[in-house]
């Protein structure tokens, strides 16, 4: 369709679009498709999608800003194997990591969270264990987003990265890969069904705290 073709062309014509649902839609129809032309046509469309977050990360200090988001995608991306899979793994991995050290509210009695300790005691006191294992995202998302509050979809953004992650690392265990594999080769076409926009758009339940 015609949105589908707007797409295809955006995602082309701007090097920097990147979209973690296109990311983990282009896998999926890798994963589905039988025809060897088309799976090598989406095999490229993988590895540009791979090449183009090697490039952005370092502009969204993923290191250190809450990035549950875009790591639902790169888990995605490694499902296919590739030359850049080690030290991808190794920056997935580090990166969730963050994401749970900086944002996840933890707390008990005598101990709190990074993100616990960015709530006040008397909304921790109110809300109790219902805050338990939520996510709260970093203050300069929440400045953009004008707001201050914990979301349902900062939380579930958290736990579908996780997931993720935790089913790649299943994949990973005892399995050795060759990644020069024959997906690598072939045209440069893109099915314009997988192409993805620049943002993902999300109307999210709010509950202010």
């Amino acid at each position: 369709g015609r949105f589908e073709v707007h797409l295809h062309n955006d995602f082309w014509q701007s090097a920097s679009t990147w979209s973690f649902s296109g990311a983990h839609a282009t896998v999926l129809a890798w994963q589905g498709e039988k025809k060897k032309t088309k799976r090598k046509t989406l095999a490229k469309l993988i590895a540009e999608y791979e090449r183009r977050w090697l490039a952005i990360a370092p502009t969204l200090n993923a290191t250190e800003s809450y990035t549950c988001g875009p790591m639902q995608g790169v888990a995605s991306l490694l499902l296919k194997p590739s030359s850049n899979a080690a030290s991808m793994v190794q920056h997935l991995l580090t990166t969730v990591e963050k994401d749970v050290d900086r944002y996840q509210v933890t707390f008990d009695d005598h101990t709190a969270s990074i993100a616990a300790t960015r709530l006040s005691e008397s909304i921790r006191l109110k809300f109790g264990d219902a805050l338990q294992g939520s996510f709260l995202r970093d203050d300069q998302q929440l400045a953009a987003e004008k707001r201050y509050s914990l979301r349902i979809d900062d939380v579930s953004q958290c736990v579908v990265a996780l997931t993720r992650t935790l089913e790649l690392l299943d994949t990973l265990v005892g399995v050795e890969v060759d990644t020069q594999s024959e997906d690598d080769e072939g045209s440069n076409d893109v099915p314009e069904t997988y192409a993805a926009s620049a943002l993902d758009s999300t109307e999210p339940t709010k509950a202010e705290l």
